[in-house]
């Protein structure tokens, strides 16, 4: 179940005291539930569908700690498109144990297209992380999701539960069986 709480957004980058989500210099997740202003940290991964055949364009930008992300997808043949953004928890990319939380919250817009986000066990070995859809909200305001551990499930793969002291990133990845746009701003990223 994915629970909205609307609220006006704001930039959480002009006074997080985080790099990457972690405390300088020790690499264990903070005590704080805020563990992701976007616009900073280690450079991120754009996976998209080109491999697979698809001809998705996708075109990212941070401006007051807000990254957005806009894009053409177009899906390879007999497959859906798609177009992620990768954000590691640690900057050497290692697992971090995030079973003090509840699950992923998140600050984000959806203006158009779909929208899942995935918790990337390293437990999982073929790509079938556990992941939500996040349903897009018409009035065209910033929204706090927040998706309990338990309700994030994998696609394809046996069902097995979400191990939070796995995670060692977070994806968001717009999505869609046919040719579309998609545009969505998020402006943090981080467990309850």
């Amino acid at each position: 179940m994915v629970k909205y709480v609307q609220r006006r957004a704001r930039s959480f980058t002009r006074d997080s005291p985080f790099i990457n989500g972690l405390p300088e210099p020790r690499p264990v997740i903070p005590k704080s539930p805020r563990l992701r202003s976007v616009g900073r940290g280690p450079p991120r991964s754009s996976p998209n569908d080109t491999a697979a055949g698809g001809g998705t364009r996708t075109r990212h930008s941070v401006k007051g700690g807000v990254l957005s992300a806009k894009g053409e997808l177009l899906p390879p043949r007999g497959q859906p498109g798609s177009a992620s953004i990768v954000l590691p928890l640690n900057p050497q990319g290692r697992p971090q144990d995030a079973s003090a939380f509840e699950g992923v919250r998140l600050h984000v817009r959806v203006n158009q297209g779909n929208l899942s986000v995935s918790a990337n066990s390293s437990e999982i070995t073929n790509f079938d992380y556990h992941a939500a859809q996040i349903a897009r909200q018409s009035d065209g305001a910033f929204h706090e999701v927040k998706i309990p551990f338990d309700t994030i499930k994998r696609a394809w793969s046996e069902k097995t539960p979400l191990n939070p002291g796995t995670i060692a990133s977070l994806s968001l990845v717009a999505f869609d069986i046919q040719k579309g746009s998609f545009d969505f701003e998020i402006d943090e990223v981080g467990f309850y």
